[in-house]
């Protein structure tokens, strides 16, 4: 939560200052595409899981694009798809990955199928609704800024403690840039914050449940209460992880609950629920027949 913050105040600035657009130039190259902003999702999220690389792209791209939702979309489609076939694409994929002990050689032979199969209406739309970022270039970021992000990636991977770094580090880049902290969407934090508290709390609650159709179970719950405390809830209950596995992978798509990175992608979009609504259905429907032909 300490790195999203940090994020989001670093990236109101460089949107208010136009550093965002050089930035953009750099990762993406000049008029990028709806087809290349989603793979350059979709690949990150295989390391950086699919809310944090959702997050990166989107911030980026948001700015600069007529139709937001055109770009954002596809881009979720991807992050949530193609992130999943490692372990470190989601949280619940690394759930699934510890509990079980798994092969990483297993684990992408599983997920292989799936992933392929969701990722389909996310370039479809891409392709045949994208639209090309306009060439536009800023001012590159000021140092503050890359100092500010570095550091805060860097405590991340090292798995510093956040009580070391996170207070003087923003305590310090509030006093130089104030105006940046009031544009962190603490909406998004707050939702990031209960998704890895609900999972603590159920574990904590000690709920088991037997199930007899992991993958339907986990479909269907996911819906309601999101994929990764789905995960934990089914997790104790069932010793098929294949299907449990495809479960929550292909219940993140559907329902704006469904997943974090749904939510994260809608609120960047400011619209677009329509086209939403149709691929999401679309990835429901081809994850599902993905599925029971891998099995």
């Amino acid at each position: 939560m300490g790195f999203v913050i940090v994020q989001s105040a670093v990236t109101a600035e460089l949107a208010r200052t136009g550093a965002i657009h050089w930035i953009r130039r750099v990762l993406l190259g000049r008029n990028p595409g709806t087809v290349r902003v989603a793979l350059a999702s979709g690949l990150l999220s295989t390391v950086l899981t699919n809310d944090a690389a959702l997050i990166a792209v989107g911030s980026v791209v948001a700015h600069a694009a007529r139709r937001p939702h055109r770009v954002l979309l596809p881009s979720l489609i991807t992050a949530n798809s193609i992130g999943a076939v490692t372990p470190l694409g989601n949280p619940q994929n690394a759930i699934v990955y510890s509990h079980y002990h798994l092969n990483v050689w297993d684990f992408l032979r599983a997920q292989a199928p799936i992933t392929a199969a969701l990722a389909i209406p996310g370039l479809a739309y891409a392709l045949l609704k994208g639209e090309r970022l306009p060439s536009t270039t800023g001012p590159p970021p000021s140092p503050r800024e890359l100092a500010a992000i570095s550091i805060s990636a860097a405590c991340l991977i090292a798995h510093v403690p956040l009580y070391l770094w996170f207070p003087p580090l923003m305590l310090g880049y509030a006093a130089l840039r104030p105006l940046s902290i009031r544009e962190v969407d603490w909406v998004v934090v707050a939702l990031l914050t209960a998704a890895v508290l609900l999972p603590n709390g159920i574990r904590w609650l000690g709920w088991h449940v037997q199930v007899s159709d992991p993958y339907l179970s986990a479909l269907l719950l996911s819906q309601a209460i999101s994929n990764v405390p789905a995960t934990v809830i089914l997790l104790p209950g069932t010793g098929d992880w294949v299907s449990l596995l495809h479960g929550v992978t292909v219940g993140g798509f559907g329902t704006p609950v469904a997943s974090i990175a749904n939510l994260i992608a809608l609120r960047m979009a400011g619209g677009g629920i329509r086209p939403y609504a149709l691929t999401q259905a679309s990835c429901l429907v081809l994850g599902t027949v993905a599925h029971y032909v891998a099995t």
